[in-house]
């Protein structure tokens, strides 16, 4: 019998999930789809790990505390990833700006569910050496890469079994590789319902790990069914959550190769934006004020980028009522636009208000922030 582990990104500030459309995945307590899409791994006894950002635990915080009771309730169901607060490019990220992203998001998961693994999911498979060495000394053991995202003559150096990662100038972590064409296998599963596309992909008899966004399916019509189908064709996969096994460790080190910026700087339009929100980091590290950093955390997402550059995806999906077959275009958001308005009050001061959702989302992060810290 082949061997899963689930690997899901969580982050509510995907450049496809529109804050009202998040809003309305909360609303509704154990009725919400964001609830009965966790039960869904209960009540078929299928362990997850799950990276939530520190962001969209404060949503949920906010918006759906009955779900943060099954994430705690469950132990053995759900394995909380450590992740940053913002989902940042890191790249960008000066050391101390680095540290205080992935402090605020521990401590976020911390207090908001009790707890939080060792094994740390780079947002965008980005993660300079430099990088690694400040993970370890904030406790992390392992970290996550995905050859498929990286370049040929990348690819070829990064093995396949879980090996020792190498910080500058010291510090050492476990990498665990990651089965690049699951993620693409799983997306036309549930968009095609179509089960011969996973068994194709899953390698018989042995351990796989998939990595995927937790919002694919909520970005479909009838998306909690969709999740439910792949999870049940799964079935004769056994799930694990992950727990590296150091003795079987392989005896090599490597750095972390550089993850292409293409995607995120396809026509440059945003460089201006990168440039300001990198001076506004350096005056956040130098002030520290609760209020600097929750303005700052609002500007590093990744998504900013994304939703101004990427173009919208387009799918083949199956009806799940019937066997038509169509195309179906995933719309970016205008997070762009929301980007550029909250830098405008980071760079010159003033109060978040008003009445989009946006700006209702941004003021309850705030306000977490300023409990952490």
């Amino acid at each position: 019998m082949s061997v899963l582990y689930d690997i899901v990104n969580f982050n509510s500030d995907a450049s496809c999930l529109d804050s009202f459309h998040w809003l309305s995945i909360l609303h509704g307590g154990e009725r919400s789809q964001l609830f009965r899409w966790l039960r869904l791994f209960i009540d078929h006894e299928k362990p997850v790990s799950i990276g939530f950002t520190g962001a969209t635990l404060a949503d949920i915080n906010a918006f759906n505390p009955e779900a943060l009771k099954l994430l705690r309730n469950y132990p053995d169901i759900f394995q909380i990833l450590s992740r940053p607060f913002a989902h940042d490019l890191p790249f960008f990220r000066t050391e101390k700006g680095f540290c205080l992203n992935l402090t605020l998001g521990q401590r976020t998961a911390k207090n908001l569910i009790g707890r939080f693994s060792q094994l740390y999911l780079p947002p965008e498979f980005m993660q300079t050496n430099r990088q690694t060495a400040l993970l370890a000394e904030h406790g992390v053991k392992a970290t996550f890469i995905m050859e498929s995202r990286f370049k040929d003559r990348d690819r070829k150096r990064i093995p396949i079994e879980p090996y020792v990662l190498k910080g500058i100038p010291e510090g050492h972590l476990i990498c665990i590789p990651v089965t690049g064409n699951l993620t693409n296998a799983y997306l036309k599963t549930i968009q095609r319902l179509d089960s011969t596309i996973w068994y194709k992909a899953i390698s018989p008899n042995e351990s796989s790990l998939i990595w995927r966004d937790g919002e694919s399916s909520f970005l479909l019509p009838d998306g909690l069914e969709r999740e439910k189908y792949w999870l049940l064709c799964s079935r004769e996969v056994r799930r694990h959550l992950v727990v590296p096994d150091i003795n079987k460790l392989l005896c090599y080190e490597n750095g972390y190769p550089v993850h292409p910026f293409s995607a995120w700087l396809n026509e440059m339009s945003m460089l201006w934006f990168i440039q300001r929100v990198c001076q506004l980091e350096n005056r956040v590290i130098n002030s520290m004020s609760a209020l600097d950093i929750s303005r700052w955390l609002h500007c590093i997402n990744s998504d900013i980028l994304s939703s101004v550059e990427k173009d919208s995806p387009i799918v083949q999906l199956r009806a799940f009522n019937n066997d038509s077959i169509g195309t179906y275009c995933i719309q970016r958001s205008n997070r762009g636009l929301e980007g550029e308005a909250l830098l405008e009050i980071a760079d010159k001061g003033g109060m978040i208000s008003g009445d989009h959702i946006w700006q209702k989302k941004a003021i309850i992060r705030e306000k977490l922030v300023y409990e952490l810290l």
